[in-house]
């Protein structure tokens, strides 16, 4: 049924969106739903697909973001200063938005069964934010790029180079929102985009042997071949010894536990040490992991105990050698 209402009671933003936002001007969108916020997601839904996005995608940018910031923030080799200002900005954003400089307004209809939503972005001022954020993502990434090439053959140039990817793939982002809203404010970046970045994060790591020497305790090789697997999915080399830039060397020790009574279950204990040392034998980075598995038989417990390990050393989400390395690349900055 069509709602009826008074002329001088509907917004004109209701009426005609184009003459409240001429679109030379703004890029708005207007929602109508059976609540006020699903009226607000439904505008703001519409809103990220004239980004050709949507706002999942847009958040999890946006947190990727946040996180890299997080990340580096103090560390020398990149100034965070105002880009944290800007980071701040989008997460204070909406959670249903991820967009700076994002408008709403509401309005219900007078039979109270229809809320009506307007999400609007004015298109020059908010490309400016976008672009004064993307300039000094640019500074950052130069000068991160830069350093990488004072430092050839190494972890500490990766690591500039990686972070400066992290950098780039937001800035790629940014840029296509701000596209969007003003393309004639488009500018290329003086080091391309992230896939140069990307490309030479690749030459970097190609260029890096990460030797994983054959590890005591090891079972049929297992412990050996996930460090292996961690350091090639980096893009790591791990062939000979001879060329090798770093070391590895690792120990790995279980044995079934004692708790001197009947246990419904059989626990193996277990210990995990790994040294990473480069070419004069310095150890530049260090990682011990000790816990238990259990389960009803000795030897389910003790795969239990590899396949945790395994776990721990490739996968960076687990609480395990993965995530440590990335934290120990992020102190190379």
């Amino acid at each position: 049924m069509q709602v009826l209402f008074a002329e001088n009671a509907v917004p004109l933003w209701v009426r005609e969106k184009n003459t409240a936002y001429p679109d030379n001007q703004w890029l708005a969108l207007v929602a109508e739903e059976n609540s006020r916020k699903n009226a607000e997601i439904a505008a703001m839904n519409a809103l990220a697909r004239a980004f050709n996005t949507n706002i999942s995608s847009i958040n999890s940018a946006n947190q990727s973001f946040t996180n890299t910031i997080a990340d580096i923030s103090g560390k020398q080799s990149v100034d965070t200063g105002r880009i944290q200002e800007f980071s701040q900005k989008l997460v204070q954003t909406s959670t249903v938005s991820g967009l700076i400089g994002v408008e709403t307004d509401f309005w219900q209809s007078d039979d109270k069964q229809t809320w009506y939503a307007i999400a609007r972005m004015n298109r020059s001022e908010c490309a400016k934010q976008y672009h004064s954020l993307m300039a000094e993502n640019e500074k950052n990434i130069i000068r991160l790029l830069a350093d990488a090439k004072t430092l050839p053959h190494s972890l500490d140039a990766y690591s500039r180079q990686l972070f400066a990817l992290n950098i780039a793939l937001a800035n790629d982002n940014f840029a296509s929102i701000a596209h969007v809203l003003l393309p004639s404010l488009d500018k290329k970046f003086s080091y391309g985009n992230a896939d140069a970045v990307r490309t030479l994060l690749l030459e970097t790591s190609s260029s890096i042997t990460i030797y994983v020497e054959k590890v005591a305790g090891d079972t049929n090789g297992r412990i050996e071949k996930a460090f292996k697997t961690f350091f090639s999915g980096e893009g790591f080399k791990t062939g000979s010894k001879t060329n090798a830039n770093y070391l590895l060397s690792a120990s790995f020790f279980s044995e079934e536990a004692d708790y001197g009574e009947k246990q419904k279950n059989t626990y193996v204990n277990y210990t995990l040490d790994a040294i990473l040392s480069d070419t004069k034998g310095k150890e530049v980075f260090s990682y011990q992991d000790e816990d238990r598995k259990g389960h009803k038989t000795v030897q389910q417990a003790r795969q239990l105990v590899l396949r945790a390990v395994e776990d721990s050393i490739t996968d960076s989400k687990e609480e395990g050698f993965a995530k440590n390395f990335e934290e120990y690349l992020s102190s190379l900055l």
